[in-house]
């Protein structure tokens, strides 16, 4: 890592991190500390563990590298709650308040990690976004949705002209954007949970 100047470690894919606080604290100051260039990036769905939250806010004052994402992934709780069934999460609304507590606390922006799959990409769910997350605060990131039977090259083919159609518009409010960008699927292995090669892996084991 001493020859590359800049790179980033993210926390997913593994669970939800909150749900293991202790250790992913443990992890991001021994992280910090060998790899002094690398970007800490937690990606999380933001169970409602307030002295949990205070503490990742003291953590991310301490080690300036600390980067949060929130997965959200769609515009409602009605509708997140079908999508993340896990009971002790912070809305939406109190997701904003507290990106926007960490924000004020770090100077630095938090991301929504918001999976587009042809379905939540209505111009409602873009009116909710926009009036709940305040571009001078938060970014967004658009990643596709990868079935269990396909790869993510495949699934970025059909979804990423609607992907970037629906980024567009945030682009045009202000918001900084990224699109999670399928091509190194083979380096990359998978976004949000989503190990596509482990899981075809486990298929061709059984």
């Amino acid at each position: 890592t001493k020859q590359v100047q800049k790179f980033q470690i993210m926390f997913m894919s593994m669970g939800e991190p909150f749900l293991n606080y202790s250790n992913l604290e443990t992890a991001i100051k021994l992280l910090n500390k060998k790899h002094t260039n690398a970007q800490l990036l937690v990606s999380t769905i933001a169970p409602a563990k307030p002295d949990l939250l205070k503490r990742f806010i003291s953590l991310s004052k301490e080690i300036d590298k600390i980067g949060l994402q929130f997965s959200i992934h769609r515009s409602s709780d009605k509708e997140r709650n079908k999508l993340i069934p896990f009971r002790q999460k912070l809305t939406l609304r109190q997701i904003a308040l507290y990106g926007t507590q960490w924000f004020k606390a770090t100077g630095r922006k938090p991301y929504c990690n918001y999976c587009v799959d042809g379905k939540n990409n209505r111009e409602q769910d873009f009116r909710r976004l926009v009036r709940l997350f305040n571009p001078l605060v938060f970014c967004f990131t658009f990643s596709v949705v990868c079935a269990k039977d396909e790869n993510m090259r495949d699934a970025a083919f059909r979804n990423l002209q609607i992907i970037n159609d629906f980024r567009m518009k945030f682009v045009a409010k202000g918001y900084d954007t990224r699109t999670f960008d399928p091509a190194g699927q083979d380096d990359i292995g998978g976004g949000c949970g989503q190990l596509w090669y482990v899981q075809n892996y486990l298929r061709r084991a059984r």
